[in-house]
């Protein structure tokens, strides 16, 4: 079965799931680094949320599992709208007011040259290579994370400017979302079972490595902007710090003087990027560097 038939046999599956009243919206949407994903949209009567599906996984999925049949992807979508109905409740007024949605504005990074496109509608400061955007988060007491892209349609009707909204979201950001520093061989010592750890452990050479991402694990590596968190751990090393960008969710910190050839991590970040990260999850193809005396980033 090619995509196509697919997307129709699914969406024809998904409207025996829901109400009349309910309606589907399918489109084209431009993700991170120029990504574009086939979306259903859910469009209930009266609701202020119209979650997104995006289709292209489930057919990743249907074609490399025996036994998954569109009928079941379908029911798992309709599982999943029905459990996020817990963010029905959403006062989406605070985010249209711009004094209530100030103290929710954040910010991520993602990278410049491959969002060049998108980033025409939206407010933007480039930092290196790099490009700081803001989003807004409907704060819930749950694991999950709503949020909107801030768009320059919404700067425009707030009656702001990226200033100002840059300004807030550098102060909010490590607020809302803390940055939280691990040693790397402590987490793969949580991730893996003792053995496996072992053995992962003697097949290399310990270097001090340092995962940097926020207690969601989401656009973690906007943590590189944070105010004193990389002054704060090279002066505990008393070193400057090489960055290795693994994705748009963490860091990795190396101190300097640990690596021989900064080369070579550049083309392991490449060798990473390529094979083993989903496009929209790339943040950058090298390293960067943190100069302690200057306290600045530098690539």
């Amino acid at each position: 079965m090619n995509y196509e038939e697919f997307k129709s046999k699914l969406l024809c599956e998904l409207e025996g799931y829901f109400p009349e009243d309910v309606t589907f919206h399918s489109q084209k949407i431009t993700k991170n680094n120029g990504v574009e994903l086939d979306s259903v949209t859910i469009r209930e009567k009266g609701s202020f949320v119209s979650p997104n599906f995006y289709l292209n996984g489930f057919y990743d999925q249907f074609m490399s599992s025996e036994g998954l049949t569109i009928s079941s992807i379908a029911g798992k979508i309709y599982d999943t709208y029905m459990d996020g109905r817990r963010f029905g409740d959403i006062d989406i007024n605070a985010f249209l007011d711009f004094e209530k949605a100030s103290p929710n504005i954040v910010f991520k990074l993602i990278n410049y040259e491959k969002n060049k496109e998108r980033l025409k509608d939206m407010p933007y400061v480039r930092y290196l290579d790099l490009a700081v955007v803001f989003y807004y988060i409907f704060e819930k007491e749950v694991e999950e994370m709503a949020s909107v892209q801030i768009t320059n349609d919404h700067i425009s009707k707030w009656g702001t400017t990226t200033e100002e909204i840059n300004e807030l979201a550098m102060k909010n950001t490590p607020r809302i979302l803390e940055a939280e520093v691990r040693d790397l061989f402590d987490l793969m010592r949580t991730r893996l079972n003792m053995a496996d750890f072992d053995e992962w452990k003697s097949d290399i050479e310990y270097v001090p490595m340092y995962v940097i991402t926020n207690k969601r694990g989401v656009n973690g590596a906007a943590c590189l902007l944070y105010p004193g968190l990389l002054t704060e751990l090279s002066e505990r090393l008393c070193r400057d710090l090489y960055i290795i960008p693994s994705s748009i969710h963490e860091l990795i910190l190396v101190p300097a003087d640990r690596i021989d050839e900064c080369g070579r991590y550049d083309e392991m970040i490449r060798y990473v990027n390529e094979t083993q990260l989903a496009e929209t999850e790339i943040l950058s193809d090298h390293v960067y560097y943190y100069k302690r005396e200057k306290q600045a980033v530098a690539y």
